[in-house]
């Protein structure tokens, strides 16, 4: 609308405790507010006050925190991320997601375009999946060309480095790619360093210093320790796999999927079991058929589940009707923003 104005609000990761100083602390504050006190109108140009010189363009940095498959209701347990992000910036009350759906959903915060124009309608080919997408023409692309520093780490799209562990995406002047399908396992994973892929860990053997989100948080802290005191912006993306479940030998060992952090295990173990009005749900005549197939839970099922959180906000899994859209998850593995 014209002549309105909006204000441009501070987005303040916070990562995790260990391997943080509190210099790295003030230069993520200070990379991320620079842009709290401007104020622009609808398009974009910054606003002056009557007869006063127009101020330079501010060009902000950027950090984009994307989650797999958290929901809202684990923020209850968060109170330090409601604190710096939701207190300090803004909430959007109502989100439409166009196509609620991995790969699809990726690509439109790459290009900004509905799945039916951008062509990725699946998570695999050939609907979709990383080839379908056409990487000339994305966010890190037109913000290289516009000055800015760019880097991406962690989970990309559905299938990426499958046919080339080593490639990196056009746009991306540094890469730690996750690289799948060892992209779904919170250890013996493999990421591509700025093209030198490097698997950490084993499966099977729960090191605490090579957890998944652990490793990739280590990654952003040093990128806006070393890009915050710079002159040109940045935009960091983010996207842990937490607290999307585990593939491979965690999804066949034990009853912990996604696996927690050692040292986060057992947190929630006293907690009630969370009993949203979705939790087994008696009419689901208005949800996908991919739900409505789905048996309803019984008292051994709900027992199996303990009743109790586990080392996430534990909802019954899998086939597990109602209960939401998945079990066992791990709390965001606590490690994004240290909730």
């Amino acid at each position: 609308m014209s002549g309105s104005v909006v204000p441009v609000v501070p987005v303040v990761p916070v990562f995790p405790e260990q391997r943080r100083t509190r210099r790295v602390r003030r230069a993520v504050v200070a990379a991320v507010t620079v842009a709290a006190a401007v104020v622009v109108p609808a398009g974009g140009a910054a606003v002056a006050s009557p007869g006063a010189a127009a101020p330079a363009a501010v060009r902000p940095n950027v950090v984009v925190i994307m989650t797999d498959d958290q929901d809202v209701a684990s923020l209850s347990v968060m109170p330090r991320t409601r604190q710096l992000l939701a207190a300090n910036g803004t909430t959007f009350a109502n989100n439409v997601v166009s196509y609620p759906l991995c790969c699809p959903s990726r690509a439109t915060y790459l290009t900004g375009q509905y799945p039916h124009n951008h062509g990725v309608v699946g998570n695999s080919p050939p609907d979709g999946g990383y080839a379908k997408l056409r990487g000339d023409e994305t966010v890190p692309v037109w913000l290289s060309r516009a000055g800015y520093r760019t880097t991406h780490i962690g989970k990309y799209l559905n299938g990426y480095g499958a046919q080339n562990p080593r490639e990196i995406p056009p746009g991306w002047q540094e890469w730690h790619g996750m690289v799948d399908p060892t992209t779904y396992r919170m250890w013996g994973y493999t990421i591509n360093n700025n093209g030198t892929p490097r698997t950490y860990g084993q499966q099977d053997v729960e090191d605490p210093a090579l957890y998944q989100t652990d490793v990739l948080s280590a990654f952003a802290t040093n990128y806006v320790d070393r890009m915050a005191p710079a002159d040109e912006p940045f935009l960091l993306s983010f996207a842990p796999l937490a607290p999307h479940s585990e593939i491979g030998w965690a999804s066949t060992n034990g009853n912990r999927n996604p696996r927690p952090a050692p040292r986060h295990r057992g947190t929630f173990a006293t907690t009630p079991l969370p009993r949203p009005p979705s939790f087994d749900e008696a009419d689901v005549s208005d949800k996908p058929a991919m739900v409505r197939q789905l048996p309803r839970l019984d008292a051994q099922a709900v027992a199996a589940r303990g009743g109790r959180r586990g080392g996430r906000h534990r909802r019954p899994a899998g086939g597990a009707r109602r209960a939401g859209q998945h079990g066992d998850r791990l709390h965001l593995g606590q490690r994004v923003v240290a909730g």
